[in-house]
């Protein structure tokens, strides 16, 4: 069984836990462009980004030309510059400040949502989710029917997604999955025996259909 980790083996409710302004920006303009960006997304860090800005008082802009990047992101134009939220950009130079956040993160076992505005990052939102309350008992069932092998495929970082896969007490963890890769970790896995993928029915939907049996979990698992 394969299984994906936010919403799936989570509670999928993350919190925003800290938000870390960079270059001189302050937090709620950092909290506002993400809001902006995401608030059209029904993903669960999406939703969580929203609420937070809701809960301060923030009204975000409305988005154009929201582009959702499964695995990366999501790409909008807001009051009509152009806004990333999601992973900092790849092949991208990273400056130090950047660096400090995620050694920060990856200490406190935090996913990191980065914005990023005219091409420059603005700062980062980190968000917690800690594991769902009935996730031992069900894998234990899992394992008491049989089921040798339990599998994490997550788009997040290392650090956090092994940290969950210890307090359950899995078998393998495959972290910074694009949806490509949990294609093909699927496909391997298939050859040993037969496999259920269990994800997110938006971003893992490539990798559940690739499975002898997708369990689609929703926006709220």
């Amino acid at each position: 069984v394969l299984l994906d980790k936010t919403g799936t083996l989570t509670g999928g409710r993350p919190r925003v836990v800290a938000v870390v302004p960079v270059a001189g920006a302050s937090t709620a303009e950092v909290l506002r462009w993400a809001a902006a960006a995401e608030q059209l997304s029904p993903h669960v860090l999406a939703r969580a980004l929203v609420e937070e800005a809701g809960a301060r008082g923030l009204r975000p802009p409305v988005p154009e030309r929201v582009v959702e990047e499964p695995g990366r992101g999501v790409t909008a134009t807001v009051d009509g510059r152009p806004v990333l939220v999601g992973r900092f950009p790849a092949g991208a130079p990273v400056p130090e400040a950047v660096r400090r956040v995620e050694h920060g993160a990856t200490l406190d076992g935090a996913a990191v949502v980065w914005v990023v505005v005219d091409g420059d990052p603005l700062g980062a939102v980190l968000l917690g989710d800690p594991p769902r309350p009935d996730a031992p008992r069900t894998l234990r069932r899992l394992r008491s029917v049989g089921i040798t092998r339990l599998v994490m495929l997550t788009g997040d970082r290392e650090a956090p997604a092994r940290e969950v896969a210890a307090v359950l007490g899995l078998d393998a963890v495959r972290a910074e999955q694009s949806p490509a890769d949990k294609v093909a970790a699927v496909r391997a896995e298939r050859k040993r025996a037969g496999t259920v993928m269990v994800g997110d029915g938006i971003n893992d939907a490539p990798a559940l259909a690739a499975a002898d049996v997708g369990v689609a979990m929703g926006a709220r698992g």
